[in-house]
C-alpha cells in the first residue's frame, strides 16, 4: 500500500514535469497557427505559379512545423524563398 502511494506520487511528479516542459515549449514556439505565418496561402500560390489544391495545404503545414521547430524563421522573404526552392525541386508535380 505504501509502495503504491510512493509510486503514485512519483508518477504525479513526472506528469507535472512533462506538463511544465510542454507549457514552456508552447510559450517559446514562434507560431501556433497558419494565420501566424509571415506568408499567406495566396502568396504561396503566386510564388509557386500553380493552382490551389491539396499540395498548398500540405506545404503550409510543413512551413508551420518548420517555423515552430525553429528550422525556418517566420520571415516573409525567407519563407517565400523556401517555397521557390520546394517548387523548383519538385518540378511540375503537385507538392504533396
Amino acid at each position: 500500500m505504501v509502495q503504491a502511494a510512493i509510486g503514485d506520487d512519483a508518477k504525479r511528479q513526472a506528469d507535472q514535469a512533462i506538463l511544465a516542459r510542454a507549457g514552456q515549449w508552447h510559450r517559446e514556439v514562434q507560431v501556433h497557427t497558419l494565420k501566424e505565418l509571415a506568408i499567406s496561402g495566396g502568396e504561396v500560390l503566386q510564388t509557386a505559379g500553380r493552382k490551389g489544391g491539396p499540395w498548398l495545404s500540405e506545404l503550409l503545414k510543413q512551413l508551420l512545423i518548420a517555423v515552430a521547430a525553429g528550422e525556418l524563421p517566420n520571415d516573409r522573404l525567407t519563407l517565400l524563398k523556401h517555397v521557390e526552392t520546394v517548387v523548383k525541386n519538385d518540378g511540375s508535380k503537385p507538392i504533396a
